[in-house]
C-alpha cells in the first residue's frame, strides 16, 4: 500500500470520486468508499481533503471545469449558445445536490469569465452583460430542473428557448 499512497493525489481522487458518483449515485460516495476503489487505507484520503463537504465541493469544480469553452469563432450569440449547451450537458449529467455546489464552484467562475468575455466583446456593458449571462445560466439550470421534474422532455425545447434568451440578451 505504499507505493499506491505516494500516487495518490486530490486529482486521482477527485477523478474516482466522480467515476462513484456517475455508476452509483452521490449517495454511495464516502472516503472510505473510495479508499476502497484506490486500494488505499481510507485516513491517506485525508492528506488531501479536509473531509467529504471538501471533497465534494472538489467534484462539484470539477464538472464545471470539464465544460468546452467556445473558441471565439462565430457570432457571440453562437458562442454563448455553444457554451449553454455545454453548461446544461455537463450540469444535468450531475445529481442536483452536487449542480448546487458546482453553480458557485471556481470551475464555474471559468464559464462566467467566458460568458462576460463573449458578451462584452458583442457591446454589452459590464453590468449588462452580468444580468445576461446570469438570465442565460438561469435558463439552462431551469431547463434542467423541468426536464428532472418530469414536466416535459426539456432537452428537445431547450434550443429553441435559448435562441429567445439569447434574442433578448444580445442583438449579434
Amino acid at each position: 500500500m505504499a507505493d499506491k499512497r505516494a500516487s495518490l493525489s486530490r486529482e486521482l481522487i477527485t477523478n474516482t470520486a466522480l467515476g462513484v458518483v456517475a455508476r452509483d449515485g452521490l449517495e454511495a460516495l464516502s472516503m472510505r468508499r473510495l479508499a476502497q476503489e484506490l486500494d488505499v487505507w481510507p485516513m491517506s484520503m485525508y492528506r488531501h481533503f479536509r473531509d467529504k463537504e471538501d471533497l465534494l465541493d472538489a467534484v462539484a469544480a470539477a464538472g464545471a471545469e470539464g465544460v468546452e469553452l467556445p473558441r471565439g469563432q462565430g457570432s457571440a450569440r453562437k458562442q454563448l449558445a455553444a457554451l449553454a449547451a455545454e453548461a446544461r450537458s455537463s450540469l444535468a449529467r450531475q445529481p442536483p445536490e452536487l449542480r448546487r455546489r458546482t453553480l458557485s464552484s471556481p470551475g464555474m467562475q471559468r464559464l462566467t469569465d467566458a460568458a462576460l468575455g463573449t458578451l462584452g466583446e458583442s457591446g454589452l456593458a459590464p453590468g449588462e452583460a452580468e444580468r445576461a449571462w446570469r438570465a442565460l445560466l438561469a435558463y439552462v439550470v431551469g431547463s434542467i430542473e423541468l426536464e428532472a421534474a418530469g414536466d416535459q422532455d426539456e432537452s428537445d425545447a431547450f434550443d429553441d428557448g435559448l435562441e429567445r434568451v439569447l434574442r433578448g440578451t444580445i442583438s449579434a
